[in-house]
């Protein structure tokens, strides 16, 4: 399945947030929004959706087994945990995804 994940950043805490979208390809219906974030931040280069070099991806993790509540953001507008989100159960179409974490720079 190839995904779109909408991520809304902003380089330094007082800018202006932003959107920028990148492309996550995976065959596994059990692939997470966590586990995306992961592997598109593992890549060699990370390119956004449009070729564009991206800085990586800066969020919170730690126990991915729905416990701690590290990695709440909201995925497409709902409160969630990344470590619990299946790509596969989200509704078609690009995935928006931002911290829950107020004063957190979402990379």
């Amino acid at each position: 399945m190839r995904y779109v994940l909408e991520v809304l950043r902003r380089k330094h805490a007082d800018d202006r947030p932003y959107w920028q979208s990148f492309v996550y390809e995976t065959d596994s219906e059990q692939a997470t929004v966590a586990s995306a974030l992961r592997e598109l931040n593992e890549r060699d280069e990370l390119l956004d959706a449009d070729g564009a070099a991206a800085e990586p991806i800066r969020w919170d993790i730690s126990c991915l087994q729905k416990k701690c509540g590290a990695c709440a953001m909201v995925i497409d507008g709902v409160p969630r945990m990344a470590c619990d989100t299946r790509l596969a159960t989200l509704r078609a179409g690009p995935r928006t995804a931002r911290c829950c974490r107020a004063g957190s720079s979402g990379g």
